[in-house]
């Protein structure tokens, strides 16, 4: 089930049949200053994203968008930062989220 955050304006995931919730995951994509594109190690619900940059929250859509690479239904694991937000060589980007099933 979502519910709408107050806060974020956004829909957050709150229960219901879903996969296994991932903590900590390295998105996986060159880190030099000028990519702005990163993958997830496995497929995520939409919603569940929660996203850290150098150990600080970063929200949809203000710091970057997730989409679906195979198409609709298939599972987010894309994530396209903003212009100007590009990661720089040393920085961290960690994702938390329920697993796409």
């Amino acid at each position: 089930m979502f519910i709408l955050n107050p806060f974020t304006g956004q829909f957050d995931f709150v229960g219901g049949a879903s996969g296994a919730t991932v903590t900590g995951a390295l998105l996986v994509g060159v880190i030099n200053g000028v990519n702005l594109v990163f993958t997830s190690p496995t497929s995520f619900q939409g919603g569940t994203l929660r996203l850290h940059y150098n150990g600080v929250r970063v929200y949809e859509p203000d710091d970057y968008a997730a989409s679906e690479s195979g198409g609709p239904g298939t599972g987010f694991d894309t994530v396209t930062f903003v212009a100007g937000f590009a990661p720089k060589a040393g920085d961290r980007l960690l994702a938390d989220y329920v697993q796409f099933v």
